[in-house]
């Protein structure tokens, strides 16, 4: 005879988070991102996983705060779940750098961009990308980092600030490596 047991799991992605109780563990097609093991209790689940107990203050997520010490510091003195203390960072150390394009963000890195190489590691793999920041003049890239789809709950903070746009005719018109 087959007993049937019931375990407890954390599950989460970037939009939502559950605590589940069921016989077979969650999965990843369901659009979880991250999925505990199962525990016997729902006590032990949040202790092991430091499960904080009021929702994000930002997001209002269910959420963990077993992460490295100094992000935990953060999470726990903001009251953020993980998250949002990634678009909580990326607000704080916003520089010339930092584009906001259409609700995503990236930031641009000093070109390293060398065809003859065999291996270069540049973002978008070191595809010439122009964009125009604050409605400035166009300017290229080589090495552009996606960081994510700003979290709604971040856009007021990370409005957009800039635009792709086509390569100038004239490349010495106002474009040039960053």
């Amino acid at each position: 005879m087959k007993t049937n047991i019931k375990l407890w799991y954390f599950a989460s992605s970037s939009l939502s988070s559950a605590i589940i109780h069921q016989e077979v563990r969650p999965e990843f097609k369901d659009g979880w991102t991250c999925i505990t093991s199962g525990y016997p209790d729902q006590e032990t689940l949040i202790k092991e996983h430091c499960i904080q107990p009021d929702p994000c203050s930002v997001c209002g997520k269910i959420y963990s705060a077993s992460f490295v010490p100094g992000v935990r510091k953060v999470m726990l003195s903001e009251k953020i779940c993980h998250t949002c203390y990634h678009w909580w960072s990326l607000a704080q150390r916003q520089t010339s750098h930092s584009l906001r394009i259409a609700g995503h963000h990236y930031q641009v890195e000093p070109d390293i961009y060398n065809p003859s190489q065999a291996y270069h590691c540049a973002g978008f793999g070191g595809r010439e990308i122009w964009y125009s920041k604050d409605g400035g003049p166009p300017q290229r890239t080589r090495n552009l980092w996606h960081q994510g789809d700003i979290s709604p709950h971040w856009r007021s903070l990370l409005p957009d600030n800039a635009v792709f746009c086509e390569k100038p005719l004239a490349e010495s018109a106002g474009g040039g490596n960053v």
